[in-house]
């Protein structure tokens, strides 16, 4: 698991990150946390603000000359 705390979680204190781990979040967690495989390769990810999965992260699988635009 990779966390990346935002500007306004972490505010200079780049040892608020130390509170997250795999089976716990800060109570007020900012931020995106990334999960792969040991070897490196991603998985799935979640977004938080305030604490709570304001989105998902998931693999998707583009196939070689579709039309897809990502905005």
């Amino acid at each position: 698991m990779t966390i990346v705390g935002d500007a306004d979680y972490v505010n200079g204190d780049v040892s608020k990150l130390a509170r997250n781990s795999y089976v716990k979040r800060d109570t007020n967690f900012s931020g995106i946390l990334y999960y792969s495989t040991p070897q490196g390769k991603f998985m799935s990810g979640c977004v938080y603000k305030n604490g709570i999965i304001t989105n998902q992260i998931v693999k998707s699988i583009i196939q070689p000359g579709s039309n897809v635009q990502i905005t």
